[in-house]
């Protein structure tokens, strides 16, 4: 018996013989003969006929030692019927190829008759009507096989089912009388249920402790983190040598903050060593609190300076950065949770029963370990890590201000955390009432006392950058330095300030400045961010405000980050994303439009918005704020108004 799939690919293939010997003897087909003699048509009908000659060999067709069937017997004699008129039409077309005396005939079939007599065309005419007639009921037939030898295997399946299931069920009652003699004696069923399961693990099979853990882990997880600057080189070093009361070589007299230089403030490194569990790190919006925090949780030393307090026990870290500028995952509890516990279980798979009891033998019984995940089974599981005592944890948490729910829980939460004798938290927000009322009398310090020196580093080393600074340097040493400690007596402790006007000053300096131009511009720098936003987009010329608006317009429609390359395309238009020719694009292509895009994300919105990767050759490189203040402004009712009037048309 052949195979009844394979019986159908023959069966087609003698139908498409069928069909072209049918339509070249009885239909119009037109023959010309070329300059060298020979029909050009019969060339391409001789190279056609020798292929479905090819198709239609039933020699290779193995009937897998099985006796042949009557089906297969009728598609064999089908197949050497068909074989018989492919010969005859193969001889005829050779014929012509050298027996033509005419430039054109109409058809194949008036071709045939200057070498067949009528009586041989119409014989022909006959076999292929019969084979067409045979070829359908046989066709039938090998489509009738493998209907049944499909029930055949849907039977053997369902009866190897049903096994399957019995055998589940017998094992099912084992494993509930074991757990009933184990609760008999007094025993812990869960436990006993974990051994249980556990025994039943297929080797090299992913574990579901593994799964589960990775169902933690969501798309946007790192982002905010990865999208936080880095700290200027040498900036920040105070916080792991100094505290209690400002020294001078971190706020100098010259610098224009000589008032606040005995301000006090809780020494970090100390706090670390130390049994207090909680520190807060508050201040001015920019003023470079997250900063501050990526810095400390990338930084060696701060594990360092945990060893007294840690001693002998293993130390777990992990960090969230709540960002009210993304996704609506990134600025809520849930996300904080399910970050802290996938970071804090890695290369601990064993943790997972443990920490997910229900939902580990959920997906142990039925495969389910991926359904949506709930707050209160997160808070549950975080309690169940922060109970083990053997371990020390250290938590960083930003942007507590950027939480989009209650702050007051979120602050109480936190603090419940850091009662747990091996708990340590360090939080940043905003200074708040809120935060203010629930961490004011914990270790704590505020950045624009503490950061004056820093910004003076940053400002100098910036601006030494600029070759035509390096020269004007040169030339009026005290104008330069005095322009330097105008920018850091008017920024007040804030960085992102400090970056957009040091910013402004490298633009004049391209542009030819003095150094007088330079104090003017400087002086026509509002002090405070929300002036200095407006006057960045007020200076703006109208074709640039207008492009402007559309991409600020772009960022608050998108529910989801948009990368530089989803950017380009919606910066393209609906008409011309609807006419652009569909086709894969090269690495080059995504580059060079990412380029693009951010060149003109720079141009047009002067650095508000920025894309992640600074030199824009990144395509997934994501769009971002500069700084949630940014946000804060350009969504303000009263300016969204005018952002929105900026465009023309719809």
């Amino acid at each position: 018996m052949m195979d009844p799939l394979t019986a159908i690919g023959l069966a087609s293939n003698v139908v498409q013989f069928i069909t072209f010997a049918s339509d070249l003897v009885s239909k119009g087909r037109v023959i010309y003969k070329s300059a060298d003699g020979q029909l050009v048509e019969t060339l391409e009908l001789s190279e056609i006929t020798e292929i479905l000659q090819a198709e239609i060999e039933v020699d290779h067709i193995s009937t897998g030692g099985r006796l042949a069937t009557k089906t297969d017997k009728q598609l064999e004699e089908l197949c050497n019927g068909c074989r018989g008129v492919s010969t005859d039409l193969l001889r005829a077309i050779d014929a012509l190829k050298f027996n033509g005396r005419h430039r054109k005939w109409n058809s194949f079939r008036q071709a045939l008759q200057s070498i067949w007599k009528e009586e041989e065309i119409q014989s022909l005419t006959m076999r292929l009507e019969r084979y067409r007639s045979q070829i359908d009921t046989t066709l039938l037939f090998s489509l009738r096989e493998v209907v049944l030898q499909q029930g055949h295997g849907f039977a053997r399946f369902r009866e190897t089912l049903n096994k399957d299931m019995a055998k589940f069920m017998d094992e099912s009652r084992e494993w509930q009388a074991d757990i009933l003699r184990s609760i008999r004696q007094n025993q812990d069923p869960t436990i006993s249920l974990f051994q249980l399961l556990a025994a039943g693990k297929r080797p090299g099979e992913q574990s579901i402790e593994e799964r589960i853990r990775e169902n933690l882990w969501f798309r946007e997880m790192k982002s905010r983190h990865e999208g936080i600057s880095e700290a200027h080189e040498q900036t920040f070093d105070w916080i792991f040598t100094h505290g209690e009361t400002t020294p001078d070589d971190i706020l100098p007299k010259s610098s224009g903050c000589s008032e606040i230089t005995n301000v006090r403030w809780d020494n970090f490194a100390e706090w670390l060593r130390s049994e207090k569990s909680f520190y807060w790190i508050t201040g001015k919006p920019g003023s470079g609190k997250s900063t501050l925090m990526k810095y400390l949780f990338n930084d060696n030393r701060t594990r360092e300076h945990l060893d007294p307090w840690r001693g002998d026990s293993p130390l777990k870290t992990a960090g969230f950065f709540f960002w009210n500028s993304g996704t609506q995952m990134q600025m809520s509890q849930e996300a904080l949770m399910r970050t802290l516990l996938y970071h804090l279980t890695d290369g601990q798979n064993e943790d997972i029963p443990r920490l997910f009891p229900y939902r580990w033998q959920r997906s142990q019984l039925f495969g389910d370990y991926d359904h949506p995940w709930t707050l209160s089974e997160l808070i549950k599981a975080f309690e169940i890590l922060m109970s083990d005592t053997s371990t020390r944890f250290l938590l960083f948490v930003d942007g507590l201000d950027e939480f989009d729910v209650d702050c007051e829980k979120l602050a109480a939460f936190l603090l419940g955390a850091s009662q747990r004798p091996n708990v340590k938290v360090c939080a940043a927000s905003r200074p708040w009432n809120v935060f203010e009322d629930a961490f004011g009398r914990r270790p704590s310090l505020k950045m624009e006392h503490l950061t004056a020196r820093d910004i003076r580093l940053v400002v100098s080393d910036r601006l030494h950058t600029s070759l035509k600074f390096v020269e004007m340097n040169r030339i009026h040493p005290e104008d330069c330095r005095s322009l330097i400690e105008e920018v850091c007596k008017k920024a007040n402790g804030v960085f992102l300030w400090v970056h957009l006007v040091v910013k402004s000053l490298l633009e004049g300096l391209r542009d030819g400045d003095s150094i007088a131009r330079l104090r003017d511009r400087l002086v026509s720098i509002p002090g405070d961010l929300e002036g200095f936003f407006k006057k960045i987009l007020h200076d703006m010329s109208p074709s640039k405000a207008e492009e402007a608006s559309k991409q600020f317009q772009l960022m608050e429609a998108a529910v989801f980050p948009l990368s530089l390359l989803l950017f380009s395309f919606a910066g393209d238009g609906f008409d011309n994303a609807m006419s652009a020719e569909v086709k894969p694009m090269s690495l080059e292509e995504k580059q060079f439009r990412a380029d693009t895009t951010n060149r003109r994300l720079r141009s047009c919105t002067k650095g508000l918005l920025e894309a992640n990767d600074p030199a824009g050759q990144d395509p997934d490189s994501e769009v971002n704020y500069l700084h949630r203040t940014v946000r804060d402004f350009i969504t303000r009712r009263e300016f969204w108004a005018s952002i929105l009037g900026s465009v023309k048309g719809n």
